[in-house]
């Protein structure tokens, strides 16, 4: 891929989301979700230049974060929620959106293959088995970027939260309850909880936090750590013995990886 055809993609996008934006009844969901993608395109600039990849996969691996979250924008026309769950697989209409409105044209085959399955599993819980190297690097990189910056998203609104995009950031959970047992085995187990262990908004913060088992690099890992992310979630979370003992084994879980680290 040429930066020429990188720079079109970028352009594209920005005049897809903006007609989303302009149509709708209330536009602030999908601003949302724009400048998430544009700041997943930032947090790949820093994976890129933490990882090095060939140079010929840079182009490639921007444009994956740039079409990686195309489908929210009709899913919430569409059926006014992002979750998945009550509508439609965000990453497979993104898919499609990427070949409706010619994305792709002109692009080999060979980028197209890489981007397109970045895209279409950057939000799956497994990583399929029967990738290329190319292609789990790029699936691997877009999952980190994406994970860091909706880390940074949910931090400023659980923060400030407003009414409006706690709607939105907040799932529609009810704010109170007790931590889920199923949940925190999975954190205690290293493992990244499911969605479907998720009772209330304490459950989704403590989903929220064991993304860092998920992270596939530990520059993605350390990052986290310097900025603070588990701190800032836990800070906006009810005390409780449960939630020390997982402060302490997430901070442990750091700490290794960070001293591993080249």
């Amino acid at each position: 891929m040429t930066k020429e055809e990188l720079h079109q993609i970028k352009e594209l996008f920005i005049s897809y989301a903006d007609a989303f934006i302009a149509r709708a009844a209330v536009p602030f969901p999908l601003k949302l979700k724009k400048a998430h993608t544009l700041r997943v395109v930032e947090e790949m600039k820093l994976l890129i230049k933490d990882l090095t990849p060939a140079p010929e996969l840079i182009p490639t691996l921007e444009a994956s974060a740039v079409l990686h979250d195309l489908g929210r924008f009709p899913q919430f026309e569409i059926h006014g929620t992002f979750l998945d769950q009550v509508s439609v697989n965000h990453a497979e209409l993104s898919l499609s959106e990427i070949e409706t409105h010619g994305f792709l044209k002109g692009v080999s085959s060979r980028d197209r293959q890489l981007i397109t399955t970045a895209v279409g599993h950057h939000n799956s819980a497994f990583l399929p088995g029967d990738l290329t190297s190319s292609e789990t690097l790029h699936l691997k990189m877009l999952r980190d970027a994406d994970k860091m910056d909706i880390w940074q998203v949910v931090i400023q609104n659980y923060q400030n939260p407003k009414s409006d995009r706690m709607k939105i950031i907040g799932l529609g959970l009810k704010k109170d309850g007790p931590l889920s047992r199923e949940a925190l085995d999975a954190i205690f187990q290293s493992t990244f909880i499911k969605s479907s262990m998720i009772n209330n908004l304490n459950d989704l913060k403590l989903m929220q936090i064991s993304w860092i088992f998920d992270l596939n690099f530990p520059c993605s890992i350390c990052r986290a750590k310097n900025r603070g992310v588990i701190p800032k979630i836990v800070a906006t979370m009810p005390p409780s013995r449960e939630l020390s003992r997982v402060v302490d084994h997430v901070n442990q879980y750091m700490e290794k990886t960070c001293a591993d680290k080249p």
